[in-house]
């Protein structure tokens, strides 16, 4: 299900918006993941006032890291989002070198990051990275949570984690609905 913390842009207002989020939650929504802000207070906002009306599933941040200035440009004006005035003051100057706007794009999302993750209210983060994945990684490695070292994966006959705290583990379960047989089954045959 998908949230707008500013409030979709179709609805007459912000509290009708989320009204309608609590009927689709009601009607059998496991959680909500928003669409994107440029501010953590923004969110913050938007899960205390669902919150307060009785929304109780989980909320996911949606993080867009600023990649380029045209696609911000494109992507505010199909969401209809005004891009806040620190930002932009930000961006203008350097509108034409991507990758320095991708630089400052990466700093912004990881101190956003950063204050939602110590609010205490998201367990998670929910990346719009618009099959551009570097930029994600960049954020994801700055909070720690990514895991840099894929060599010492690959012995274990599973995908890496997406979790940080996964990183080390080395023991994990059996998924007997994937395994055509069990293990006790190849034992006894030899």
């Amino acid at each position: 299900m998908q949230g707008y913390p500013h409030g979709h842009p179709d609805c007459a207002n912000y509290d009708e918006d989320i009204q309608h989020l609590k009927e689709k939650v009601d009607a059998g929504a496991d959680f909500i993941i928003t669409q994107l802000f440029f501010e953590a207070s923004t969110f913050i906002k938007f899960y205390h006032d669902c919150r307060r009306i009785g929304i109780t599933v989980p909320i996911m941040p949606g993080i867009l890291p600023i990649q380029g200035y045209r696609s911000l440009h494109n992507l505010t004006k199909l969401s209809k989002l005004e891009v806040p005035r620190n930002i932009m003051d930000a961006i203008l100057p350097i509108k034409d070198d991507d990758a320095a706007i991708q630089k400052f794009g990466i700093s912004f999302a990881v101190n956003m990051c950063k204050e939602l993750l110590n609010s205490g209210l998201v367990n998670g983060l929910h990346f719009y990275t618009l099959n551009r994945e570097v930029a994600t990684i960049s954020i994801l490695t700055e909070l720690g949570m990514w895991c840099d070292d894929p060599l010492s994966l690959k012995t274990l006959p599973w995908k890496a984690p997406a979790s940080h705290k996964r990183c080390t583990e080395d023991v994990r379960p059996i998924f007997w609905a994937q395994r055509p047989k069990s293990y006790i089954h190849s034992w006894r045959v030899q």
